[in-house]
């Protein structure tokens, strides 16, 4: 089992508690949130680096999408005043959707 599979089922998994704390069925003391925030920030910005590293075509998509990811996890650290208010009270279920897309994308 590679590194990128074993990431891609942390994804998973943290996407899933997030989901159930968002929704109220789990509680925990940990900062679960920052910790999707960090991994999602980190993954993207790996995968933004492999893209712009990469030789042959560049599809814009592998710009856009890491960008926009890593932006809803930027968003955790640094919440913009103009930023809409119902994003940032959603913003664990929208990390925790990203992160349960990458993690599914990763195992494939």
């Amino acid at each position: 089992m590679d590194i990128r599979r074993i990431t891609a089922l942390v994804l998973i998994i943290l996407a899933v508690l997030l989901a159930l704390e968002y929704f109220n069925i789990f509680t925990s003391g940990l900062p679960f949130l920052m910790f999707g925030a960090l991994i999602l920030i980190i993954h993207q910005g790996w995968a933004l680096i492999r893209n712009i590293t990469s030789t042959g075509f560049k599809a814009p998509m592998g710009f856009i999408i890491p960008l926009i990811f890593a932006g809803t996890g930027l968003l955790y650290f640094f919440p913009l005043p103009f930023i809409p208010s119902f994003i940032l009270s959603n913003l664990k279920i929208l990390i925790a959707a990203f992160l349960f897309t990458e993690g599914l994308y990763s195992l494939h």
